[in-house]
């Protein structure tokens, strides 16, 4: 339902949704698409593309070596681990309040410059209003 219709500027990432966990603190999987696999580790707010967005609230790009070296704060076995990613994004979903609730994550092994772009900041959002609304009105994930 969420990934129906996603604009072209998009192809070639794969989506999860990330909420913060209370118990660990974590930001962990909490959504995603049939064929994608979870994290089996959650990211600190501050850490990570997922968690600098978070910590941030804005949209966050990071496209070739950035993905995995040091830049967001990736320690020596997270850098291993994505050393073949070449885009991750993320854009945090808000509630009517303006807090963010989760963060919609795309990534690729590609590295997919127009996510620096107008357009594709454009496309990511409109994905990312539409992951919220049915975060917060269709699941009841979350609350305005």
């Amino acid at each position: 339902m969420l990934l129906d219709n996603v604009d072209q500027a998009l192809s070639g990432l794969e989506f999860r949704i990330f909420a913060l966990d209370e118990d660990t603190g974590l930001l962990r999987t909490s959504w995603y698409p049939d064929g994608v696999e979870p994290l089996d580790h959650g990211w600190a707010p501050g850490t990570g593309v997922v968690g600098t967005a978070y910590q941030n609230e804005e949209w966050t790009v990071a496209l070739g070596a950035r993905c995995h070296d040091a830049t967001h704060r990736l320690n020596p076995q997270e850098q291993e681990r994505y050393k073949n990613l070449n885009t991750v994004a993320s854009m945090p979903m808000l509630n009517a309040r303006r807090k963010v609730v989760a963060v919609l994550t795309g990534s690729s092994s590609q590295e997919l410059g127009v996510l620096n772009t107008p357009q594709g900041r454009a496309a990511f959002a409109k994905l990312a209003v539409a992951a919220q609304r049915l975060w917060i009105d269709v699941f009841r994930i979350a609350h305005d």
